[in-house]
């Protein structure tokens, strides 16, 4: 992999990857809730549907923050930034020992407040490269292997010995990790390259940016749900929390392949071939009551969730070179985070799980006609 250039002046090769490190520690997380929201169901300590409002509590206030911050706040003081953003998921997430299931949400969203705003440093430093989307690439695939090591920890010791105090204590240490990188980042970013093309969204845009949103908004609406499905179609809890894992571990080669592809290939079609193929790999855990389609639909959807994203980007441009639309991508992205969680919750009950399935599907084939349908019109 060709070496980053910086194309600003003031930072140096540490300090882009000391936000990276940060980054990475928040990022981890969306792929392991199934584990801890899991757990937290599985001790009743929320409901079916509380478990997709938990995961949309922690996705709102991360696409809450990051927007306000890009809105509103210059790019200084950011080692402050990142350890106000560290204390509070650190204390977010202790506090979920205790807590009841109304605290749980209100701790969920708090926690996503501070993650958000991490995220915002990480698109900051993407505006300060030659090559964002290989930047991007390679972060998700370092997180890729952090989570899995984490995941086979949560499922193999933590949460069989401790429940899910045991997780999330362990996410609670984790904060440690922005704090000690917190001294390496800069203080600020080169102020002039962060002059963008500014302004409302294009109505080509917004198209671009809607595909993003639902691709995003497919993915949660089933990775939540997928540890009780699983256990709802017959399989036993150690062969989810196995396949779980597994599909972390092939989330490597998905950000290894963005390395690889990311600035080669079309970003309209190649996510739209995604979307696709991520509706394959529900409807298959949905309808083929085998031990294989579990570990192929978690793997498939698991792969092509880290290699799309980076392309996203590049789809938006696709639809509007302006850049008007491009700095509202990482908005798009993680408002579909939020919508897909919550949006499932509606059509979960107590025992039977399968509407989240179906409510992913639809958000995936409609991204696909999005694209598809619009993508060679005129601009």
């Amino acid at each position: 992999m060709k070496a980053l250039k910086v194309t600003a002046t003031g930072m140096v090769p540490l300090q882009i990857w000391s936000i990276i490190a940060v980054a990475i520690t928040v990022g981890c997380l969306p792929a392991l809730m199934p584990v801890l929201l899991g757990a937290l169901l599985d001790e009743s300590r929320i409901t079916p549907d509380q478990v997709g409002q938990a995961a949309t509590a922690e996705a709102l206030g991360r696409v809450l923050a990051s927007a306000l911050a890009g809105a509103l706040l210059r790019p200084v003081h950011l080692r402050a930034i990142t350890a106000v953003a560290a204390a509070v998921m650190a204390a977010t997430n202790f506090i979920i020992i205790y807590a009841m299931p109304e605290a749980i949400l209100v701790a969920r969203f708090c926690n996503g407040i501070g993650a958000g705003m991490v995220l915002w440093m990480l698109v900051g430093l993407m505006a300060q490269v030659d090559q964002p989307g290989q930047l991007f690439a390679t972060y998700v695939t370092v997180q890729s292997v952090i989570t899995f090591l984490l995941s086979s920890a949560l499922t193999t010791l933590l949460v069989p010995t401790w429940g899910s105090s045991g997780g999330y204590v362990a996410l609670a240490v984790m904060a440690a990790i922005p704090l000690a990188f917190g001294f390496l980042v800069p203080r600020q970013y080169p102020i002039p390259a962060q002059s963008v093309n500014t302004g409302w969204p294009s109505q080509r845009g917004l198209i671009g940016l809607g595909a993003v949103f639902l691709f995003m908004a497919g993915i949660f609406a089933f990775w939540v749900y997928v540890g009780a499905l699983a256990r709802q179609l017959g399989h036993p809890p150690s062969l989810t929390g196995s396949a779980i894992s597994y599909a972390i571990a092939v989330q490597i080669g998905g950000g290894l392949a963005a390395i690889r592809f990311a600035d080669r290939w079309s970003g309209t079609t190649t996510t739209a071939m995604a979307a696709l193929g991520t509706a394959g790999g529900a409807l298959l855990l949905l309808y083929v009551q085998h031990t294989w389609a579990l570990y192929a639909s978690t793997g498939i959807i698991a792969f092509l969730w880290m290699f799309t994203p980076a392309l996203h980007l590049p789809l938006v441009l696709q639809f509007d070179p302006s850049r008007r639309s491009a700095i509202y991508t990482g908005t798009a992205q993680l408002g579909g985070v939020a919508a897909g969680p919550f949006l499932a919750s509606f059509f979960v009950e107590a025992s039977d799980y399968r509407g989240a399935a179906i409510t992913s599907v639809g958000m995936f084939v409609a991204c696909a006609l999005l694209l598809l349908l619009f993508s060679r019109r005129k601009r």
